[in-house]
């Protein structure tokens, strides 16, 4: 998705660096001054975290899968209260399924599903898009979901203005998963327990198993 909208985009817009490298795509505008004392506005450890990282690990003012809240201090009012939010949100045992694989690929291991489950680092998207991590309230304008993406991508652009086929025509993750359905890699305990760490996300969006 990232890559489809950059062609769309001029020298002023904000691009930020991707895991994987593409010729046409050319990052730009993810970096600049910024109070990394605004990270706590994220609320609790999740914000003292974030505050950490941009201090010490030297974060970029943008990076990808920045949460929106952060966006919103680090942007001029009139761009954020102007411009059109959106994100995308994905049934969370089909994300955990996918996640599972994607560190696998990016860290170059190969642990079993339990093990990944009994580790307990999962992607908690909620956090990207709704006010703080104490807040359910979101902060952009549509969400949009996974298992509807052209459909919602299609508005999204009808909105914004640019053209879409149905098509993005890329995917960051082909070939990492196994075609498995999601379904098939839980048993009763990671099920419930996926479904006790998403209820966020779960209560938003009307998510079942």
């Amino acid at each position: 998705m990232q890559l489809f909208l950059a062609q769309f985009c001029g020298d002023q817009d904000v691009l930020t660096a991707l895991t994987k490298e593409d010729l046409n795509y050319r990052p730009r505008n993810e970096t600049g001054l910024f109070n990394p004392f605004k990270d706590f506005a994220l609320g609790g450890v999740y914000g003292a975290k974030h505050f950490i990282k941009s201090v010490i690990g030297k974060k970029k003012k943008f990076y990808n899968h920045i949460p929106a809240c952060l966006v919103k201090e680090r942007l001029p009012k009139k761009i954020w209260d102007t411009y059109f939010k959106f994100c995308f949100e994905r049934n969370p045992w089909d994300k955990t399924v996918s996640d599972y694989f994607f560190q696998n690929y990016f860290r170059g291991t190969n642990i079993s599903f339990e093990k990944y489950i009994q580790r307990g680092q999962f992607p908690l998207n909620s956090l990207l898009y709704t006010e703080n991590s104490k807040s359910s309230r979101p902060i952009v304008d549509f969400i949009g979901k996974y298992e509807n993406l052209s459909e919602d991508f299609s508005k999204v652009c009808e909105i914004i203005g640019i053209p879409f086929k149905g098509e993005l025509g890329y995917s960051a993750k082909a070939n990492i998963r196994d075609k498995k359905h999601y379904k098939e890699f839980f048993d009763q305990n990671a099920k419930q327990k996926i479904e006790k760490i998403f209820f966020k996300e779960i209560q938003m969006h009307k998510y079942n198993f």
